[in-house]
C-alpha cells in the first residue's frame, strides 16, 4: 500500500518538505518490492531507509531546536521511538 503525501507530515519549516517527500518515496519503494515479490531488494532498501531516517531526523531536530519550534520535544520523542533498535 502506497503512502501518500499529507499535511500530517508538514511542520511549518519549508526545508523539511522535500526530505519528507523523499521519505515517502523510500517507503513506497519498499512496498513496491514487496508487492512484486522482489525479496532480494527489501533488506538493502530497508537499511537505506533507516540510514536516511537517522540522518534526516538529526537534521530536522537541529532545525527545530534552532527555530524554537513548539513541537520540538514531541518530534524528538516520536523520532526516538520510531528509530529505536
Amino acid at each position: 500500500m502506497a503512502v501518500r503525501r499529507s499535511s500530517v507530515f508538514e511542520l511549518g519549516i519549508p526545508v523539511i518538505g522535500s526530505p519528507h517527500q523523499r521519505s515517502i518515496e523510500h517507503i513506497n519503494a519498499v512496498a513496491h518490492a514487496q508487492q512484486e515479490h522482489n525479496n532480494d531488494d527489501i533488506p538493502s532498501a530497508l537499511d537505506g531507509r533507516r540510514e536516511y531516517s537517522l540522518s534526516q531526523f538529526a537534521f530536522k531536530q537541529s532545525l527545530m531546536e534552532n527555530a524554537r519550534h513548539p513541537l520540538t520535544h514531541g518530534h524528538k520523542k516520536m523520532g526516538s521511538y520510531l528509530l529505536a533498535g
